[in-house]
């Protein structure tokens, strides 16, 4: 797939009115992916306790892997960057700025915030970005305690950098928070809309810890009665207080929570709902790309092939396949099969924050 550099907006809009027209119908796609998500290092400055991705050796992929990207970027609408810590990558500087330069795509960048500094701020506030500050705990001891190595006020330091830099080009920062709910800070967990509306964050997602990273923290797989009790009465006041100060609030456990959930998915007969293979791809540290994060099944991997040729291989024309026949159970993820509650699709709640101005 080559697209022409100029009429960057017009490919865009071109290339999403032909996947909308192929979604659920081509399993071979003349439409390239709308977003990519890169893991492009596990290395990081920290060694937080629900974290794996250090436990698995030091690995960044070469820059030569990455800027396969390229041919892709007139029709892009988001990458995502993600590690590890993305700014320990030696190339990562100019990655951004590269594809920066494509008015099209909005750059989405999760970190623990601590290595931004002023240079970092002010290239941010120059550029179509989104910053997902991960932060699991908004007092210092709970926070040092779960994101081991990090100091709670140089998060505070790096916020305000970031909200000083956008202020001198007279912008508002896109800043958002991710934090995982575990056992050492659900107590914690009604401080954080309060945290949001003072240093300016949009939205808060609640994620649950994966029990494989952090077994002793786990309450949703070990089904923590008492915990899920707490969750059900502070998620609705939470939610609440959000809306009050137009913040946006999700989280991705409500199957664990029981009782009717109002999230339902739109597609099949109550089944799994899932556009991401026609829509995205994820890569790894390691190479390896699939549809998301939590898919089965490997697609190819970018050390090897170039990502027309992923886009389009043998493995994502059979996840379009068993998705459009409803063909999914031995061949999805099992915790999206569990989740189907959950709609995954670019335009749900993870995509759709890309929308807002």
């Amino acid at each position: 797939m080559m697209f022409p550099k100029n009429d960057m907006n017009r490919n865009c809009l071109e290339n999403r009115k032909k996947n909308e027209e192929e979604l659920y119908k081509e399993t071979v796609l003349e439409s390239g992916p709308r977003m990519i998500y890169f893991i492009i290092t596990n290395r990081c400055n920290l060694k937080c306790i629900m974290c794996a991705r250090s436990r698995d050796g030091d690995w960044t992929l070469p820059f030569e892997a990455v800027k396969k990207i390229r041919p892709l970027l007139p029709v892009l609408e988001i990458v995502d960057w993600q590690g590890g810590e993305v700014f320990l990558v030696d190339y990562f500087r100019k990655l951004f700025l590269e594809v920066a330069e494509y008015p099209g795509i909005l750059q989405r960048i999760t970190t623990n915030g601590l290595l931004i500094d002023s240079r970092w701020a002010g290239i941010f506030a120059s550029s179509k970005c989104n910053i997902q500050y991960s932060i699991d705990a908004v007092t210092e001891k709970t926070y040092e305690s779960i994101r081991k190595g990090g100091r709670f006020g140089e998060l505070l330091r790096s916020i305000d950098t970031l909200k000083n830099a956008y202020a001198r080009k007279g912008r508002e920062p896109s800043l958002y928070m991710t934090s995982v709910v575990m056992k050492r800070n659900i107590g914690e967990l009604h401080l954080l809309p309060a945290f949001c509306r003072e240093h300016g964050f949009r939205d808060i997602c609640l994620d649950f810890l994966r029990p494989e990273l952090g077994y002793e923290e786990d309450i949703f797989f070990r089904k923590d009665a008492g915990a899920m009790e707490h969750l059900r009465k502070i998620l609705p006041e939470m939610k609440e207080e959000c809306e009050k100060s137009g913040i946006g609030f999700d989280y991705t456990f409500s199957s664990f929570l029981g009782g009717d959930d109002s999230r339902k998915p739109r597609g099949g007969s109550g089944g799994l709902k899932c556009n991401l293979p026609w829509q995205r791809l994820f890569v790894d540290y390691r190479g390896r790309v699939k549809p998301d994060c939590l898919c089965s099944h490997f697609a190819g991997n970018l050390l090897e092939e170039s990502l027309g040729e992923i886009w389009n291989g043998g493995t994502m024309k059979e996840y379009r396949r068993r998705l459009m026949q409803g063909n999914y159970e031995n061949w999805c993820s099992q915790t999206c099969i569990r989740n189907a509650v959950r709609e995954y699709q670019f335009t749900g709640r993870i995509d759709a924050r890309a929308e807002r101005p």
